[in-house]
């Protein structure tokens, strides 16, 4: 097994060129990425800083006028991730610019090796029986991967996503822009999970090189505890070894339903790591 700082500095760079590389503005900052995505985006944080040493003092000044111009007059709340293993500047600076604790997450990690299985294209998790240690499902679950120019499976995935992560409503057009990114540059798998004709889960996985990172995984609360999340990541595991990746990422709520299911698969927590947010205005404050 990898050590957990081996981990973080494939996991943490993955993050960082995956996000740069969906939103509609990006720029390198501190060995990471400045992300930025419209008002009240997700995706307005920093990822991957701090891994190759001090943060600076002007590089702090220029992430201060980066958010401030992009606020636009609006106060536009922005995110910065930390990972333990960054230089120890990169806290210090955020503190001493106003950003404050705002998040708490497990990193977990599971070595990957060998090929495991039928190749990709739908298939029946229904029973459990394939791929993995995954539980029955009754009804059955057919998982399906999305394919490129699938709009109408994008749109149905991202509603549900939304809804779950957001709260509902109209979905901005710059998130819908930013599922389209991840649907058309090939890193990316997004698969839906179906019972009976209806929609009921959703999770995506980034394969960059030897990591594969999932994220975004979530189920109707009527279909929870019947196993379905469990095995969205089981299926992704499946993809990650065919794809030839030699371990497999996963973040989580510290204890929450994605650490439990992600043990039970073989997955163990590697590093915890943190969020700091600030809110910015133009006004230079």
């Amino acid at each position: 097994m990898r050590t957990p700082i081996e981990i973080a500095r494939l996991e943490e760079a993955r993050l960082a060129a995956g996000v740069r590389d969906i939103v509609p503005e990006a720029v390198a900052w501190a060995g990471g990425s400045m992300c930025y995505a419209g008002p009240g985006s997700w995706a307005n944080a920093v990822y991957g800083a701090g891994m190759n040493g001090p943060v600076s003092t002007a590089d702090f000044d220029e992430l201060d006028a980066f958010y401030r111009e992009r606020a636009a007059g609006e106060k536009t709340a922005v995110k910065v991730e930390l990972c333990p293993y960054a230089d120890e500047t990169l806290l210090r600076g955020l503190i001493a610019r106003g950003f404050g604790l705002s998040e708490m997450a497990s990193v977990m990690a599971m070595e990957l090796s060998g090929a495991d299985g039928a190749a990709g294209g739908a298939r029946d998790l229904g029973r459990g029986v394939g791929h993995g240690v995954g539980r029955a499902v009754d009804p059955p679950v057919e998982v399906r991967r999305l394919e490129r120019g699938d709009e109408a499976g994008l749109r149905a995935y991202a509603t549900l996503a939304h809804d779950a992560f957001e709260g509902g409503g109209e979905i901005p057009e710059a998130e819908w822009g930013i599922r389209q990114r991840m649907l058309a540059h090939g890193r990316t798998v997004m698969l839906t999970a179906w019972s009976g004709g209806t929609l009921v889960g959703v999770a995506a996985m980034e394969v960059a090189g030897e990591v594969a990172a999932m994220f975004g995984g979530t189920v109707l609360e009527p279909f929870r505890r019947r196993g379905i999340h469990r095995l969205l990541i089981e299926e992704r595991v499946r993809i990650a070894r065919e794809a030839g990746a030699s371990v497999a990422v996963i973040e989580s709520d510290p204890g929450g339903a994605t650490e439990r299911n992600a043990e039970r698969v073989g997955f163990r927590v590697v590093y915890s790591k943190a969020a700091v947010s600030r809110v910015f205005e133009n006004d230079g404050n």
